[in-house]
């Protein structure tokens, strides 16, 4: 990898990171509003600003750092970015009529609406990513878009339930939810479609991945450790979770670099002009670093506030 794509991966596998935690917000809202509620109030908010700040913040290091792909980009996938915008824009809306208003069955109501229209913008979200890597309902030869196709067919979809089911896992272990034998089930759910999906549908992924198995060492790691102090139930496991996400996502990334589009693209032809990459990488990084800083504070503090009012989850 170059510079430049190696920071444009790490912000990216920062923001989804972000986002598969705000989503598993939003699903156990929608699992049992009543018991998770008080617990999940504190963090949806904050990280939805978070994450909100830092969507800004990636798609202008994208147009910065592949300016010429922003073409190809905005013409096959117009629909579902259109659809997810507007998916968006109704959960950013439900999600602040929740916090302000004081009638107990309305709040519900609205975070429901939150919780539905985040799980559909995640869809969204990753059929683009899934057909972006395969290919499928592409015709990158004249720009062409089968949009049915590209949202139903078989790679797109049990790629959203392996997604969804690491979506149940880290997120319940971030906000410590004592379901332990559904946290571990999600987490069995998700290897198993993920590496059907990939063996089935993309074996060029899976080959990638299974030759290059040590570059999984960290993630190996990091979840044996996330997993033993969950079952223990170690305040501090929510500080891991995010870097084993991390980690995870930009391994990924790495082992589907640097081929688009079922391997009919090579993304490092689209890169900004190597006259331009120091000074973009040095500013891409110092906002990155900044708002990685931002982050762990908002937890650390969260973490204390919780903890000082003796309701830190953690018995």
């Amino acid at each position: 990898m170059d510079v430049l794509s190696i920071v444009s991966s790490v912000t990216f596998a920062g923001l989804l990171s972000l986002y598969i935690l705000e989503l598993g917000a939003a699903v156990w809202l929608l699992v049992d509003y009543n018991k998770y509620n008080a617990r999940l109030a504190a963090y949806v908010a904050p990280i939805w600003e978070i994450t909100g700040t830092f969507s800004v913040f990636y798609l202008v290091s994208f147009e910065a750092f592949y300016p010429k792909l922003l073409f190809l980009v905005g013409t096959v996938y117009i629909l579902p970015i259109i659809l997810g915008m507007v998916f968006l824009i109704l959960r950013d809306s439900f999600l602040a009529y929740s916090e302000y208003i004081d009638d107990s069955a309305k709040e519900f109501a609205y975070s429901r609406i939150y919780g539905i229209t985040t799980i559909l913008a995640l869809f969204l979200l990753i059929t683009v990513l899934d057909s972006s890597i395969s290919g499928y309902g592409i015709n990158i030869a004249i720009l062409a878009s089968n949009y049915w196709f590209m949202l139903s067919n078989p790679f797109n979809i049990l790629m959203f339930l392996a997604v969804f089911m690491l979506v149940i896992f880290t997120s319940g272990i971030f906000f410590n939810i004592r379901n332990i034998d559904l946290v571990l089930a999600s987490f069995i759910a998700f290897m198993g479609l993920f590496l059907f999906t990939t063996y089935e549908y993309l074996p060029s992924l899976y080959t990638a991945i299974a030759s290059n198995l040590y570059l999984l060492v960290p993630s190996v790691a990091l979840l044996l450790i996330v997993l033993g102090m969950f079952i223990k139930n170690d305040k501090y496991t929510r500080f891991f979770v995010l870097p084993f996400l991390f980690i995870s996502l930009f391994s990924f990334e790495y082992f589907a670099y640097p081929w688009l589009f079922g391997g009919s693209i090579n993304i490092t032809s689209y890169l900004a002009p190597s006259i331009n990459s120091p000074y973009l990488a040095a500013i891409i990084i110092f906002g990155g670093i900044f708002l990685a800083v931002a982050l762990g504070y908002f937890v650390y503090i969260q973490h204390l506030h919780r903890e000082n009012a003796g309701n830190d989850d953690y018995d």
